[in-house]
């Protein structure tokens, strides 16, 4: 039952038994009998009035939204969908609501405003800030998550540079100099945008530290069209002795593609990847990762939209970065002639 119908059914104003549940008492007065017979019509019908509603109707909007471009059923295993729930969890602590808007016209690559008020937005993986080109005109504090902002924004990131420059400085330690890099090959985002600042910091990274070593960047570091096993086997004709996986999914086809062609992990090649999932230490064997620091990103997100709310200027056209952390585990080892 909706208050509309409980105020009909008791022949009183809408606006009155609104003000009545909601406490208000300011320059309002109602008789006692009557504000008892609301307020026993509220418990005979268990109305409970929604507190999204409630909370946008507020001055005091704690309001925030997480706007997404994609489908909820990507986040599974993402550095965003783990630096939401760290996310999630400071903003509770702190009294903030917040709500998920998912927008899957990835051809559209543009994120939308709400219809509503909120007090502050939550956006991950901007490639571009003309993505957020709405949220800058609307002057709402936002931050964006693993990607980059406007001028008015605030992005959280990690280190793509600095964490592919620590995992080569493993496998080099390690004795390899043949170093095969298989990037990211699942890219459905429209040719005309550019990639993920991920994909290029991470491939200049490695073409770097190839120059500076003096090793041989092998070809295939930025084909993103042919397949993983595709890829890999090419690099193995080029004597690679260690592979770096853009993500989980990809080191995982790795290890299958090695161990159809009977190529022992770590003896023969040694596999690392990005990302510390917690299914990469299950693999077999289990996965030497990067790991991407998405609990202090998402706390850093939390913390900075809960300043913002106070103050629309602290951080405002910022970058905050983040490094990874090496875990180390039996998928690489010594080079072996």
């Amino acid at each position: 039952m909706t208050l509309k119908q409980i105020a009909a059914e008791l022949g009183i104003s809408y606006s009155t038994v609104s003000r009545v549940i909601n406490g208000y008492e300011r320059n309002f007065s109602v008789k006692p009998e009557l504000r008892a017979r609301i307020m026993e019509k509220i418990r005979e019908t268990q109305f409970s009035p929604d507190p999204l509603y409630r909370s946008l109707r507020k001055k005091n909007n704690r309001q925030i939204s997480f706007i997404f471009p994609f489908s909820i059923r990507e986040l599974e295993g993402t550095v965003v969908g783990d630096a939401v729930y760290y996310l999630e969890e400071m903003l509770s602590r702190n009294r903030f609501q917040f709500h998920y808007l998912f927008n899957s016209r990835e051809a559209e690559a543009i994120y939308r405003l709400p219809p509503w008020k909120a007090a502050g937005f939550i956006v991950p993986d901007v490639r571009a800030p003309e993505q957020v080109g709405e949220l800058e005109k609307s002057d709402v504090p936002y931050v964006v998550l693993n990607g980059v902002c406007g001028g008015k924004g605030t992005a959280v990131m990690t280190d793509d540079r600095w964490n592919m420059t620590r995992a080569l400085d493993h496998l080099f330690s390690l004795g390899h100099t043949r170093i095969g890099y298989l990037n990211c090959n699942r890219i459905s985002s429209p040719p005309e945008l550019r990639p993920h600042s991920s994909i290029t910091d991470r491939r200049n990274a490695y073409l770097e530290y190839c120059s500076l070593h003096r090793m041989e960047p092998l070809n295939g570091y930025d084909d993103r069209k042919s397949t993983t096993e595709e890829n890999l086997r090419r690099l193995l004709k080029q004597n690679a002795s260690a592979v770096i996986a853009y993500d989980l999914p990809i080191a995982i086809e790795t290890i299958h593609a090695l161990w159809k062609l009977r190529i022992r992990i770590p003896d023969e090649v040694s596999v690392l990847c990005f990302n510390n999932h917690r299914f990469a230490e299950y693999t077999v064997p289990p996965l030497t990762t990067l790991e991407i620091p998405a609990k202090e990103m998402g706390e850093a997100a939390a913390d900075i939209i809960m300043k913002r709310h106070i103050d629309p200027e602290y951080a405002r056209g910022e970058t905050v970065c983040f490094k990874g952390k090496l875990i180390v585990r039996q998928s690489t080892g010594p080079y072996r002639k």
